[in-house]
Formats: C-alpha cells, structure tokens, sequence
C-alpha cells in the first residue's frame, strides 16, 4: 500500500509541477522552448486536453511516458479532479483485483476440483449433444432425399390411357 501512496504523490507532483512552472518549462533555451515554437506549444495543449482522460489513463503503465504525461498534464492546465480521477479508479481497481486474486489462490485446490468436476459432467454432455445432432441431420438428408425420389418418380410415371382414343 505504501508504493501505491508513493506512486500517486509523485505523480501529482509532476502534474503540480508543470502546472506552477508552465511558463519556464516551455520557454527555456535549453529545454523544450528551443524546438517547441508558442504555435506548437498551443496546438499539443489543445490536442492534450482533448484526449487527457485517455491519456492519463494508459500512461500510468508506460514507464518512459508517465513523467513526461503527467508533467504535459500540468502545463496544459489540466483540472486537478480530471487527473486524479483515473488515478484513484486504478488504486481502487488494483487492490480489488489484487484481494481476488489472493483468494483465488488460497483456494486453487477446490477451484480446480470443481473444474474437473464441471469437465467430466461437460465432456459425455457434449458427445451427446454431437450424437443428437449428427442423428438429426442424416435424418433431415434421408426425409429430403426420399421427397426428392417421389417427386421424381411422380414426373417420369407413364400417363395411363384409359381407352378414349
């Protein structure tokens, strides 16, 4: 628990960070401000506001972009509550997966023994349901083939002439 704590401060202050030096990180000679123009600079905040949830929220697993995102989200003002909110739905989503999967694995004898049972019932379910099948289809071809044979034999049967010639 104490990482996860670890983590969401760090990543607010990056985000604090690049709100409160906005002005000095995009202008300086040596950083971004020597190849990031004010048109450029306006043009990916636009960009970055439009697409923050999403951002902020796929960033957080790529190691060499976080900074870097959460840094970006600052400078373009992003409101507070819209960075924090995908960081607080995945502390709550990672411990909730984490909780089951510790239950799950205090547990994986029964679970596998119930799997089993479920394969052995599944497996003679599923032969009989192939049988039926395959029985209802030669059927269905024998029915068809069989009305096929006495439409035919009805179209080639010789007229009877009954005498009235």
């Amino acid at each position: 628990m104490v990482w996860r704590v670890g983590r969401a401060v760090g990543d607010m202050m990056l985000y604090l960070d690049g709100n409160e030096n906005e002005a000095s990180a995009s202008s300086s000679a040596v950083g971004p401000g020597f190849l990031l123009t004010p048109a450029r600079s306006m043009r990916l905040k636009e960009a970055y506001r439009r697409q923050r949830d999403q951002d902020n929220r796929d960033v957080r697993h790529l190691m060499g972009l976080r900074a870097a995102a959460f840094l970006t989200a600052g400078i373009a003002r992003v409101p507070f509550g819209k960075f924090l909110w995908p960081m607080g739905s995945c502390l709550v989503a990672v411990t909730l997966l984490f909780r089951i999967a510790y239950f799950f694995a205090d547990h994986i004898k029964a679970i596998y023994e119930q799997v089993h049972r479920v394969e052995r019932w599944l497996g003679p379910l599923v032969l009989v349901l192939a049988t039926a099948a395959v029985i209802i289809v030669v059927r269905r071809r024998e029915t068809a083939s069989r009305r096929r044979a006495r439409r035919a034999a009805g179209r080639n049967a010789p007229t009877a002439d009954h005498g009235h010639s």
